[in-house]
C-alpha cells in the first residue's frame, strides 16, 4: 500500500511498528490474539502469523511515498510449512470459521486498517502506537539475543520500545537502543 508523505516524521522508522499494532488490533477484533515481535512479526502462539517492511520512496519530484507490504499466512500447507525456516501459523489455524468464502474481506480489512494507520502516523508519528505497541511486545522482561549485523550480538532483557522505535534492551547494567536486528528468542 503507497500513502503520500508531505513531510517525513522522525520517527519514520516505526512506521512498522505502528502497522503492527493496526493488525493485532484488527485480528484482536475477531478473537485472534496476537503478540508483536520487534521489529516486524506478528506472531500467534509463539509462531509467526504475519511480517510487515515498509520503504519511503522519492520520486524525480521530490514527493516521498510511504510503501508498506504486509504477509500473512491466510493459509498454510505441509510443502510451505517445509520450505519457512520458523515456526509458522495461518490465520485458518486461529479462527472457528473458515476464511475461504471470507479471504476479500480478511485482505480488505487488513489493507484498509493499514491505510488509516500510515495516515495518521504521517500525521501523529508514533506517539499514538507507543504505549499499545509495548502493551503487544512480545519477550518483555525475558533475555533474549539480538543479532545485527554491523554490531554482532547483544544479549539482555527486553525492556520496551522508545517513541522512536528502538528496542530497548538492559544489558550489563547499560540500556542498549536498538534500531536495527533481529531479536532471537530463547527457549
Amino acid at each position: 500500500m503507497a500513502i503520500p508523505v508531505a513531510a517525513v516524521p522522525g520517527s519514520l522508522a516505526a512506521v512498522t511498528l505502528a502497522c503492527g499494532v493496526a493488525l493485532a488490533e484488527c485480528l484482536g477484533e475477531y478473537g485472534v490474539a496476537v503478540q508483536l515481535k520487534w521489529p516486524n512479526d506478528v506472531r500467534a502462539n509463539g509462531q509467526k502469523l504475519a511480517g510487515i517492511l515498509s520503504e519511503l520512496v522519492v520520486d524525480r519530484d521530490a514527493k516521498y511515498t510511504l510503501v508498506v507490504g504486509v504477509g500473512m499466512n491466510l493459509r498454510l500447507d505441509d510443502a510451505a510449512r517445509r520450505v519457512i525456516e520458523q515456526p509458522a501459523i495461518a490465520l485458518d489455524q486461529l479462527l472457528a470459521a473458515s476464511i475461504e468464502r471470507r479471504q476479500e474481506q480478511w485482505i480488505g480489512r487488513f489493507g484498509g486498517s493499514i491505510i488509516a494507520t500510515g495516515a495518521q502516523f504521517v500525521r501523529d508519528g508514533f506517539d499514538p502506537f507507543y504505549a499499545r505497541f509495548n502493551r503487544l511486545l512480545e519477550a518483555r522482561g525475558d533475555i533474549v539475543d539480538v543479532v545485527d549485523g554491523n554490531r554482532g550480538v547483544i544479549s539482555g532483557r527486553v525492556i520496551e520500545v522508545d517513541r522512536f522505535g528502538r528496542l530497548l534492551i538492559e544489558s550489563d547494567g547499560a540500556i542498549h537502543r536498538i534500531s536495527v536486528g533481529d531479536v532471537l528468542l530463547r527457549q
